[in-house]
C-alpha cells in the first residue's frame, strides 16, 4: 500500500525545489553568510535590490521567486567573478525559469519577475556604495 502523497510526480517536486532557490529564506541565508565574512558591499547590494524589488512588487505583480533568484544569481556572479561559477549560476537560473514554466506558473508573471529582478540588480549595484557611505557617516 502506498503512503499518502507517495504517488506525486517526482519531476514536479524537483521543479518546486529548484524554484525555491528564489525563496526569501534562501535569500536571507545568503545575506547571513555574507555578514559573517563580512562582505558589506555584497550585503548592501542584496538589501538595496530586495527593498527596491519589494516596493516595485507592490505595484507590479510578478513571480517573486524568479525575481529574487535573478538578483541572487547576478550579485553572486559579480561577487565571485569566476567563469565556471558564472556558467553554473546562469544554468541554475535558467533551470529556475524552466521549472517555473514546468509547474505551470504564469508566464507573464515570470517575464515580469525577470524585468523587475533586472531593474533591482542595476539599482542595487549602483546605489549600494551610497548606502554604505551613508551608514559610515551615521556610525
Amino acid at each position: 500500500m502506498k503512503k499518502k502523497g507517495a504517488d506525486r510526480n517526482w519531476k514536479q517536486e524537483i521543479a518546486r525545489d529548484t524554484v525555491a532557490l528564489g525563496g526569501l529564506a534562501f535569500y536571507i541565508l545568503v545575506i547571513a553568510r555574507a555578514l559573517i565574512a563580512p562582505y558589506y558591499n555584497f550585503v548592501a547590494q542584496l538589501l538595496v535590490a530586495l527593498v527596491l524589488f519589494f516596493i516595485l512588487s507592490l505595484f507590479i505583480k510578478c513571480d517573486d521567486h524568479i525575481a529574487r533568484g535573478l538578483i541572487l544569481a547576478a550579485f553572486t556572479i559579480l561577487f565571485y567573478n569566476v567563469r565556471i561559477f558564472t556558467i553554473f549560476a546562469v544554468a541554475i537560473f535558467a533551470l529556475m525559469v524552466a521549472s517555473s514554466l514546468y509547474i505551470e506558473r504564469n508566464s507573464i508573471k515570470i517575464i515580469k519577475g525577470i524585468i523587475l529582478g533586472t531593474i533591482s540588480v542595476f539599482v542595487g549595484y549602483y546605489l549600494a556604495p551610497t548606502v554604505i557611505n551613508l551608514f559610515n557617516i551615521i556610525w
